[in-house]
């Protein structure tokens, strides 16, 4: 089909209404369209100068929050600011399915924060069945950017299709003490039993050593039972307290990083599913979502498990063609802010598709600005989906073109327009699955790991031994390949699979989470972990222990990471030495570089003074050796300053490669 031939008319009459000189590319090819079912055929402007008849020109319009009115007309709300900085909410409304579209008015402009703040929204927006519309937004302040933030939240409510609001200015009073807390990006959801849920995310709490090791940020769930009058109920769904705060040299900024902005969405079988943004300074897709799944209304979450798909600023919605599956199959459709496996944004906005509830994605068609161009700004996306009619899906996003001010674009994106498309593309879907079925593999001690390194998804087809699984998959969980391991599952951990099964004898199916770990328990008075990132070790707990499994091969001098020892010190006894084995017999590092320092609790560390240094080769590997610790704390940190990826030093397995000597 060719791209604005149909609605090319209703594009010239949204640009005119606009003000704006959009460009209408009739009878051009659609770009980068990969998903044969998805095609991106109408573009046009949403706001321009005219949304704004109170300023001289355009000003910048973010993170529209969509919603159809009990009586037909579409609504916008959206922010002229970000993040606790100066703007404010706005709503516009159409009255023709999203053509054109009302001057705004101002709902809230005014922050009740000293020293600055602004009003903001997060696609929060819905209407309920008994037709009041519920707007959460923020009233927020950034007292230091990223670090030390304070989001009030805000419910407001119309029951005259949004032209007038009560509850504006007013905080909802929050059932946990929440710090930020942050509308997650999810339109309200009501569930079959009345039950309200309001996705948040944000830092629960300020810590007193905020400025060197901050709280990470968490998403959850705030419920209301009495339509989203009061809000009695929080529920976390995702927090990595293990995950490394990003500060210089790997942030410009002091960044808590952590789980933050989600979407939840209800599936067909009638649980549901929440896609986590996840940001991190670590592992090798830094970018990816998480998912995790709730089959009580949102009371428990299932620990989260890794997407594979990098993904920011995001939403979902039920695909149009669903209409044409049958029982509890249904295609999803998700738009995120497209980033790369490194975890950059490309300007991007991407639609994908799944049939498995999120396990799998396939497809990818990007949105487009009114001139036919993708690239729209590094934080393009933020999108918002309205059902037009039987194929045809509104999608509502933000964009920013050259050095424009930041916009709202519309476009019209098709789904198949015959059944048996759908139907085709479902029972493929299903097919693919059923032979090699994706699945996640976890540590059994993923609670004390971080999250990269603690789950991975995976995907092999059913004739695959699990033996042969776990020697794939071992190492990218951190565990030493080779014998010793084994598999079980989250429903049934006591039970090991037989390595010499395969996937289909052991039951193995698509969207299984399994465990992986050593046959036999750890022994020995020593537990080690590592701390990445660890640019304050003073302040970061140690973490990322190896319980689970032998450790697989570790890089010291990297990206400012410490070793961590967690001891268990004979009754009035002491550390007197530790030495560590290099895997080769040269190494960057000497006694400068080497910070020691010990804790009673893994909270603060103190630095330890008054040690020697020696070292040796052996058998063709260095030995570093440090004597004279007299150390009765049973936390030690070994810290080195190196923040680059050009390490020389490699502990093969650290609990043979580190000896730890006792003093009385």
């Amino acid at each position: 089909m060719a791209r604005h031939k149909e609605l090319g008319k209703r594009a010239a009459v949204a640009a005119i209404a606009a003000g704006s000189l959009a460009v209408l590319l009739t009878g051009a090819p659609a770009h980068g369209v990969s998903d044969p079912a998805l095609e991106v055929v109408d573009a046009w402007d949403v706001t321009s100068a005219a949304t704004f008849p109170d300023k001289p020109a355009a000003i910048d319009a973010y993170r529209p929050a969509l919603t159809e009115a009990p009586n037909g007309d579409l609504l916008i709300a959206f922010n002229t600011g970000t993040d606790g900085n100066e703007g404010d909410l706005r709503l516009i409304r159409s009255t023709d399915d999203g053509a054109t579209w009302s001057p705004s008015t101002i709902l809230d402009g005014t922050s009740s924060h000293e020293g600055g703040g602004g009003i903001s929204s997060t696609r929060g927006m819905a209407t309920l069945s008994n037709g009041t519309i519920l707007l959460p937004y923020n009233d927020a302040i950034n007292v230091q950017a990223y670090n030390d933030r304070k989001a009030t939240l805000i419910v407001a409510r119309s029951t005259d299709n949004g032209a007038t609001w009560t509850g504006l200015n007013t905080p909802v009073t929050l059932p946990t003490p929440i710090r930020e807390a942050w509308v997650g990006g999810t339109p309200i959801v009501e569930l079959d039993n009345g039950t309200l849920l309001l996705p948040i995310w944000g830092a629960k709490e300020l810590t007193p050593d905020w400025e060197t090791d901050p709280r990470r940020w968490q998403s959850g769930v705030l419920r209301s039972f009495d339509g989203g009058l009061t809000w009695s109920d929080y529920r976390t769904i995702a927090y990595d307290p293990n995950n490394p705060v990003q500060f210089a040299p790997y942030s410009s900024v002091p960044y808590p990083s952590g789980a933050n902005e989600l979407f939840v969405q209800e599936l067909s079988d009638g649980r549901l599913l929440a896609v986590i943004r996840y940001a991190t300074g670590v592992g090798q897709n830094k970018g990816q979502a998480y998912l995790s799944y709730s089959s009580d209304n949102g009371a428990t979450w299932s620990a989260p498990v890794a997407s594979g798909r990098p993904a920011e600023a995001l939403a979902m919605t039920t695909a149009p063609c669903t209409d044409a599956l049958t029982g509890t199959q249904e295609k999803l459709v998700m738009g995120h802010r497209q980033l790369d496996s490194a975890g950059n944004r490309t300007g991007r906005a991407v639609l994908v598709s799944t049939f498995d509830g999120g396990v799998t994605w396939e497809g990818q068609t990007f949105l487009e600005d009114t001139s036919g161009t993708q690239l729209m700004g590094a934080a393009t996306g933020e999108p918002a989906f309205h059902r037009l009619s039987a194929n045809r899906l509104l999608v509502v996003f933000q964009a920013k073109i050259g050095t424009a001010k930041w916009k709202l674009v519309a476009n019209v994106v098709e789904d198949a327009t015959l059944a048996t498309d759908c139907q085709d593309e479902a029972a493929a879907a299903a097919s693919r699955v059923a032979a090699t079925p994706t699945f996640f593999v976890e540590r059994t001690d993923r609670n004390s790991w971080l999250w990269p390194y603690a789950v991975r998804k995976a995907s092999h087809p059913t004739s695959t031994l699990v033996s042969a699984v776990i020697a794939a998959e071992a190492q990218g969980v951190l565990c030493a390949p080779g014998s010793g391991l084994q598999l079980t599952t989250r429903a049934n951990p006591s039970t090991p699979l037989n390595p010499a099964h395969t996937l289909a004898q052991a039951g193995v199916t698509n969207g299984d989470v399994l465990r992986i770990s050593s046959t036999t328990a750890p022994s020995g008075p020593v537990r080690a972990g590592i701390n990445e990132l660890d640019v304050f070790p003073q302040t970061r707990p140690g973490a990322n222990w190896d319980q689970a499994c032998a450790p697989s091969s570790l890089a010291l001098d990297y990206r400012s990471r410490s070793l961590v020892l967690d001891v268990d010190i004979p009754a009035g006894g002491d550390v007197e030495a530790v030495e560590l084995r290099n895997r080769t017999g040269t190494t960057r590092l000497n006694q400068s570089h080497y910070t020691i320092l010990s804790s009673p609790d893994n909270d603060v560390y103190t630095e330890v003074t008054g040690w020697t240094f020696a070292t040796r080769v052996e058998s063709g590997r260095v030995i570093h050796r440090f004597a004279g610790l007299d150390i009765t704390d049973p936390y030690v940190k070994i810290h080195q300053p190196f923040t680059d990826t050009a390490y020389t030093f490699v502990l093969d397995n650290y609990r043979n490669d580190v000896t730890v000597e006792f003093g009385s």
